[in-house]
């Protein structure tokens, strides 16, 4: 359940809280291919991400993510903490009851003994968590703790487009050009080719996707005027707005010859 220490204790807005998991939801309720919880992958230390909400926590900074291990969808929020570095998850379906709650203001989380406990007034409520430790956390620092090698601002509706456009097994690989201030998109069977302007920050690179692990989530933010597309180092993508920094969307892409 965590790294150090015997108990985790925080507290944060329960509007916050409700937000990150109603936001995951609808996302995830959008298209089979984004049910990225549903599909049961173990890694090799022996992380399963079936059907569980995950929680990081380290220096007040509290992130809720389901993932299958290639994709997460994540929400980042501040809290006020008691300093101790942790990770710990809930089944999906337990995760999905916090908003019936409908408490407002703060509320106090504990983790202790296999529970996870919500407190709000003079009301407890004890929901099952499971425990993760230096597996998970090493798998999460590979998410988010790597230097970003080039930064996109795009259109929502032209990235939409663009992204749209491939054939049954078809890869779609992105060329990033900061010299000439474009993203060049390449399908791998047809081999068609065309681009797209975009305020570009850093180096040029390239990177191959499987377009249906991304093209749900895009046409969610089809009407957005910007989208922001970072590239990390050595190979994560995120996908988020520039008008709601709490939530991403993590992509590994294609591992190619090239």
């Amino acid at each position: 359940m965590k790294l150090f220490g015997s108990k985790i204790t925080f507290s944060l807005q329960f509007s916050d809280l409700v937000e990150a998991i109603t936001g995951i939801n609808s996302l995830l309720d959008t298209d089979p291919r984004l049910k990225l919880n549903l599909i049961s992958y173990q890694t090799e230390s022996g992380t399963t991400f079936q059907n569980k909400l995950f929680f990081t926590y380290e220096s007040d900074i509290l992130r809720i993510f389901v993932t299958d291990g290639f994709r997460a969808l994540v929400y980042i929020l501040k809290v006020n903490s008691s300093g101790v570095k942790a990770c710990f998850s809930i089944g999906r379906q337990e995760a999905n009851t916090i908003p019936e709650l409908n408490p407002t203001g703060t509320v106090s989380v504990v983790i202790a003994g296999g529970q996870l406990s919500l407190t709000f007034g003079d009301r407890e409520i004890k929901l099952v968590s499971f425990r993760n430790e230096k597996n998970l956390l090493t798998f999460v620092d590979n998410l988010f703790k790597k230097p970003i090698l080039a930064e996109v601002k795009v259109s929502g509706q032209e990235l939409q487009h663009h992204t749209s456009l491939f054939g049954m097994n078809e890869n779609l690989t992105l060329v990033i050009q900061p010299e000439k201030g474009e993203i060049e998109f390449e399908r791998s069977e047809t081999k068609y080719k065309d681009s797209v302007k975009a305020e570009i920050t850093g180096s040029q690179l390239k990177r191959t996707i499987d377009p249906k692990f991304i093209f749900p989530y895009i046409i969610s933010l089809k009407e957005k005027d910007a989208v922001l597309i970072n590239f990390y180092d050595p190979y994560l993508i995120e996908i988020k707005t520039p008008d709601n920094n709490k939530f991403s969307y993590l992509l590994m892409p294609i591992l190619t010859n090239n």
